[in-house]
């Protein structure tokens, strides 16, 4: 889910265009867990190319800045590039035909038999087309392995401006910025960095352990009609078919069908001496005068539209209080992880349940 000053905007992987008003804007990513976010200074008629990283098996067990690395977020010209999968079947099919040229020439020039030269004319294209795609896959490997070094050392940091409120100042840190805090003009430093991870929902007995839609259907639109059956139409439910299916997704994504709704999470409540402070998921620097402050966090409920009369919401633990002694010459540093579980209604629409738990610990 890509999220524009906190508000959603798109949804999917891939590459797309959003177009946004003239001016500064935070532009985030949510992916079953609180994920990467990048400032943009946004000029008339102008354009920013991001790109956005997503681990396939997320590392629920680290915390703080540590969490957030998982999910590298910067301008598309700090990050490597990578060969597209599109030139495998071109690179394989060049190859055939010029093995298979390769073999009419070297089965020409022996003055062979034409079952012996049509057979020799095979074995080369079949041999080039493998050989390529083999190739292919070596240069597909070792591209990718020089971006994931490139992105394992640390990323160009964004810098976040300040914001100024009543008694103090926030502004965000980019994960990859490993500076050290340090105090200003009288003022402490509270690091405060918020995560939430997205917990598998138990599964609900009226949801069928499948997949939700055939994807060879067109949504929204009815089969046509056909004398003999056709391959795009409906299949009839296979279970051990789809048992397999569901088994091969936990295994991969450590989730089965149904899969888990992924809506967004709105921005963490913080409250500092029980006065509203702004806050995002993620690395949250606070200016505040030295001494004790309260600070209190609540994972917010779920957005308006997702819930319905029937939906349960359960957010009893959902909160964390801790009290900071703040001094100029140390930053203070807390980290907070909210487990938050969203289970879908049978209808799609909205959220059956949605209930969250919250640790807040230095």
């Amino acid at each position: 889910m890509v999220l524009i000053d906190g508000e959603p905007a798109a949804t999917g992987f891939g590459r797309g265009l959003i177009a946004l008003e003239p001016g500064d804007h935070l532009v985030q990513i949510q992916a079953g867990a609180s994920a990467g976010y990048f400032p943009v200074s946004m000029r008339p008629n102008g354009y920013v190319w991001l790109s956005s990283f997503v681990p396939q098996r997320l590392d629920a067990t680290l915390r703080g800045a540590d969490f957030l690395r998982q999910f590298p977020m910067a301008p598309t010209q700090a990050v490597p590039r990578r060969l597209s999968h599109l030139i495998d079947m071109p690179v394989s099919t060049a190859a055939f035909f010029l093995g298979a040229f390769a073999g009419i020439a070297a089965t020409t020039a022996l003055d062979l038999s034409t079952w012996i030269a049509a057979a020799g004319m095979g074995i080369f294209a079949t041999a080039s087309a493998l050989a390529a795609q083999q190739l292919t896959f070596l240069a597909h490997r070792a591209a990718v392995a020089r971006a994931e070094r490139r992105l394992a050392r640390p990323l160009p940091p964004a810098i976040h401006a300040p914001q100024p409120f009543p008694g103090g100042s926030w502004r965000l840190i980019d994960p990859q910025d490993r500076a050290v805090p340090q105090g200003s003009e009288g003022m402490a430093v509270l690091r405060l960095c918020l995560t939430f991870d997205q917990t598998p929902h138990r599964q609900e007995p009226h949801l069928p352990n499948t997949a939700p839609i055939d994807m060879t259907a067109r949504i929204g639109e009815e089969y046509p009609r056909r004398l003999r059956p056709s391959i795009f139409g409906p299949k009839l439910q296979d279970e051990k078919r789809d048992a397999r299916r569901a088994a091969k997704r936990r295994r991969q994504f450590g989730e089965a069908y149904p899969p888990e709704a992924r809506p967004w999470v709105d921005a963490p409540l913080v409250a500092v001496d029980g006065e509203p402070v702004p806050a995002v998921w993620g690395i949250n620097e606070y200016r505040l005068s030295p001494g004790e402050h309260q600070i209190t966090v609540v994972v917010p409920p779920p957005p308006e539209v997702l819930t319905g009369d029937a939906t349960e919401i359960a957010l009893d633990d959902a909160n964390g209080e801790y009290s900071a002694d703040l001094r100029t010459d140390r930053p203070a540093v807390l980290n907070g992880m909210a487990r938050i579980e969203m289970t879908p209604a049978e209808s799609g629409w909205e959220l059956s349940r949605y209930s969250a738990s919250f640790t807040l610990e230095p």
